[in-house]
């Protein structure tokens, strides 16, 4: 997806402005020299404090083709191919700024910041005028063009400063890498003494990847312990941000520090519901809600994610806050007496009158071909497909469906909607169809081609 409208800082940078061609056309004599690749970098680092910023001559050569390019064509807000793959949506600054002005009144003086996917690194760059205490900046990102940007932010900014503003000149370490195969350094570095992991991870699921032909998807490890078709059904579908946070906490939950994340709400819950079955060291959780659609123009719940790490808890709950009013508690969501419940608070008032249902609720079909499956039915008595194909079918394979807006309404009495269920259990021999319901058998028959598309593993 495009770079959101509030960041203004990549269209700055080739403004033409004459103040701004100067350091440009010093960076490119610095990079067009015939110093070695060491030297280079480390003129660079001396503006910069990036360390080893290029990693071969090469990569230098393919920078300056890209300052020509940006330079030329001014594409701050471009739709890049492949953005939709990497869920690159930056995070604007004055969002940036209202996360590190809450972090600030934690009394917390991290000493390592960690962003696992910094983008063109507006989380980075404002870092120190809150927590000057920073010692060390270490990033990952698995694009390119995102880490030159960056880099070339970072040149322009210290050269208009002509002076490093902080007194502290903390290393920056900045991987151009995948972060589900990266392997973290940390241990190379002196043990800080309190960690800061802070970003906003991609918002995209797996199943979007996958019908992208995307090779972005982490390894899956089933670490919610699905059983049989679930973990291979709709159930094991994720958000990569959740890969990415599980990922985090699995390799420094047990260090000094605080996490904070902008995830999807989804992404928030399934943590806390499946956190009883890991071995986290992270407590004093809290979502604080931000307005997706104004900060990202997308229509999704999100909050800012928050924990300190290293302290273990047996209270596993997470405060619901607002980012604009961060000290009320709208409510708790998490465990009581063994129980995931929405609202700690009002489950609490009435935990008395739980029983237990003599009925179990199931839900969910995977077919994953819904404009052949789902159909409507008209007054007529023949149905429609999603494809607005009108057809005449026997009923013995339909059954009443009901979507999630449909849902609702305290009381269901009917459903215009129908879907096709060819099976009531696994491995079902499917052959008596033809003979007990031809019509739905030459349907299905017509239609092979969508069923061949079917990308999930259960259908192989």
């Amino acid at each position: 997806m495009p770079l959101n409208n509030n960041n203004n800082q990549e269209k700055a940078i080739f403004s033409g402005n004459l103040n701004k061609k100067q350091p440009i056309i010093a960076l490119k004599d610095v990079l067009t020299s015939n110093k070695s690749l060491s030297t280079i970098n480390q003129l660079f680092e001396e503006k910069t404090n990036i360390v080893s910023f290029f990693s071969s001559k090469q990569e230098i050569k393919n920078f300056i083709n890209f300052l020509v390019y940006k330079s030329i064509n001014k594409i701050s807000q471009e739709k890049a191919p492949g953005n939709r793959e990497f869920g690159d949506i930056q995070t604007p600054l004055p969002l940036v700024r209202k996360v590190y002005q809450y972090l600030l009144k934690e009394d917390f003086k991290p000493e390592l910041l960690i962003e696992p996917t910094f983008g063109i690194g507006n989380f980075i760059f404002p870092a120190l005028d809150f927590f000057p205490s920073i010692k060390i900046i270490y990033g990952v990102e698995l694009q390119q063009k995102n880490k030159w940007t960056l880099g070339l932010r970072s040149w322009l900014e210290n050269w208009e400063k002509k002076q490093v503003q902080h007194s502290a000149k903390p290393k920056i370490y900045l991987h151009k890498d995948n972060i589900f195969t990266h392997e973290f350094l940390i241990e190379e570095f002196e043990s800080p003494s309190s960690v800061l992991i802070i970003g906003n991870p991609p918002w995209v699921t797996a199943a979007e990847l996958t019908s992208l032909g995307s090779k972005n998807i982490p390894k899956k490890s089933n670490f919610k312990a699905l059983r049989g078709l679930n973990a291979l059904t709709g159930k094991s579908n994720f958000d990569i941000s959740e890969s990415v946070l599980q990922l985090l906490l699995q390799q420094f939950s047990h260090k000094k520090g605080k996490i904070a994340l902008l995830l999807k709400n989804t992404v928030i819950r399934n943590l806390l519901k499946h956190l009883p079955n890991t071995d986290y060291t992270i407590s004093q959780l809290k979502a604080l809600e931000i307005n997706a659609s104004r900060e990202f123009g997308i229509a999704c719940d999100a909050s800012l994610f928050v924990g300190d790490l290293g302290v273990t808890t047996n209270d596993l709950v997470c405060e619901i806050r607002s980012l604009d009013k961060p000290k009320r508690i709208i409510k708790k969501v998490g465990w009581f007496k063994n129980n995931f419940v929405a609202d700690v608070n009002q489950y609490q008032q009435c935990v008395s009158l739980e029983g237990k249902s003599k009925l179990i609720w199931r839900q969910g079909v995977k077919h994953d071909c819904a404009k052949v499956m789902e159909l409507q039915l008209l007054e007529n008595g023949l149905l429609k497909n999603r494809l607005h194909e009108k057809i005449d079918l026997e009923r013995g394979l339909l059954y009443p469906l009901l979507k999630g807006a449909d849902i609702g309404p305290f009381e269901i009495c009917e459903s215009q909607k129908r879907i096709i269920l060819t099976q009531k259990r696994l491995n079902e021999e499917t052959a008596k169809i033809k003979s007990l319901y031809p019509k739905t058998w030459e349907y299905l028959q017509t239609k092979r081609a969508f069923f061949a598309k079917r990308k999930s593993k259960i259908y192989n």
